[in-house]
């Protein structure tokens, strides 16, 4: 993934986030979070794993 925001230009740092839905914790996933304000990107395969245990747990 590139190191900058795709929305501001600000640079991305690697990072560990509690993932949550309706303020349930989904779990922890690797991120790369905006130094500027905070906007979380997530590659695909994590993104996958993160659709794959919200599914679990809400359906």
């Amino acid at each position: 993934m590139e190191n900058k925001c795709a929305l501001c230009n600000g640079k991305l740092r690697d990072k560990i986030v509690d993932y949550k839905i309706y303020e349930k914790s989904i779990g922890k996933f690797r991120a790369f979070v905006c130094n500027s304000y905070g906007e979380e990107w997530f590659d695909e395969e994590i993104s996958r794993k993160i659709e794959r245990k919200s599914n679990f747990q809400f359906f």
